[in-house]
């Protein structure tokens, strides 16, 4: 009897580890993607900031495109910012944010891992 009752507890001893094992791994995988998905957001918010700057410097008016090549030049060490999660950031005309391709529009502004910003267009202030 003291046989069965050490084998019981033995194996319950192994499915608790394992299941704690799986909450640590599922909490690393989404902690690491929520990492990326704020990196992204911010690199947005400087893409964001670097469009205003060139569009105060150049004289460019709302719903003018602007290239890379203008706006690298405000970018931090003159840079244009990457998606960590290898998205591709698009500019979009003056009066409208800057995008990534992994973001989805739809998606609660809470969920910091959608690789979107949570600000208006250029000329306004989020609410």
């Amino acid at each position: 009897m003291k046989d069965v009752m050490k084998s019981v507890l033995s194996w319950s001893s192994v499915g608790l580890l394992a299941f704690a094992l799986f909450l640590a791994a599922n909490w690393f995988i989404h902690a690491q993607a929520e990492a990326r998905g704020n990196y992204c957001n911010n690199n947005l918010r400087m893409l964001h900031a670097c469009k205003e700057q060139a569009a105060l410097a150049l004289h460019l008016e709302t719903g003018t495109i602007v290239t890379e090549a203008q706006v690298v030049m405000y970018c931090k060490d003159g840079i244009m910012p990457e998606c960590p999660s290898s998205g591709k950031y698009s500019l979009n005309p003056l009066g409208k944010s800057p995008t990534c391709s992994l973001g989805d529009p739809k998606a609660p502004i809470q969920k910091a891992h959608w690789h979107r910003l949570s600000m208006g267009p250029i000329g306004t202030h989020p609410k």
